[in-house]
């Protein structure tokens, strides 16, 4: 609010958007690095209770406010923090359904499901990863009125890092290591016969 007054409207009964302020993420992580949550059963443990115990409270109470009340929360906004967004927390994501979600995805399981970027251009045949992707199992909630942001990188751009003429590019991606298309890229990329491409499967050491 301090860094953007200009958006600030008189009352939240006059703003065009209200915008519902949270920490269940920060909660989250409490549990799941500080109180021994870190298992990938626990993990989900993690979640259900910070929605069942910390965020849906809150949601309740902007639905008894006078704000929500004027159009029924239809202008109002959630931050879904979390990689998936709205599927990670999907308590919340239903009793919001109707609102505004701002997420880093958006429908992605479509636009993955026809794309397959994972795929080089002339590859035929069955996708060996067809519902085998975390997707398959766990669609993505997206619903039209949300929002897509990027992530913000922590660098700032500069005149060196717009010169890529005469220099190697390092290609990241992030992916868990089980991952059917993490391992189908890799294997893909592996049998290129440019000189110029390097896998390296294994964590590259800082120093």
């Amino acid at each position: 609010g301090e860094l953007n007054r200009q958006f600030l409207a008189p009352s939240a009964e006059e703003a065009d958007f209200v915008v519902l302020e949270h920490c269940v993420t920060y909660a989250y992580h409490v549990l799941r690095y500080g109180a021994g949550y870190n298992t990938v059963k626990l993990t989900w443990e993690a979640l259900r209770i910070v929605q069942e115990s910390y965020l849906m409270p809150i949601i309740h109470w902007a639905e008894t406010t006078p704000a929500y009340q004027k159009f029924q929360g239809r202008n109002f906004v959630i931050v879904f923090a979390m990689d998936k967004g709205r599927v990670d927390y999907p308590i919340a994501s239903r009793a919001t359904q109707h609102w505004h979600a701002i997420t880093t995805v958006g429908n992605g399981t479509t636009w993955m499901k026809r794309n397959q970027p994972w795929l080089l251009p002339e590859a035929t045949g069955v996708d060996p990863c067809r519902g085998r992707t975390s997707t398959s199992k766990r669609r993505l909630i997206y619903y039209e009125q949300d929002v897509v942001v990027p992530v913000p990188t922590g660098f700032e751009w500069t005149a060196a890092a717009d010169d890529v003429e005469d220099r190697h590019l390092l290609l990241f991606y992030a992916a868990s290591p089980n991952s059917c298309i993490r391992r189908h890229i890799s294997r893909q990329l592996a049998e290129s016969p440019d000189a110029e491409v390097l896998i390296i499967p294994k964590p590259i050491p800082k120093k």
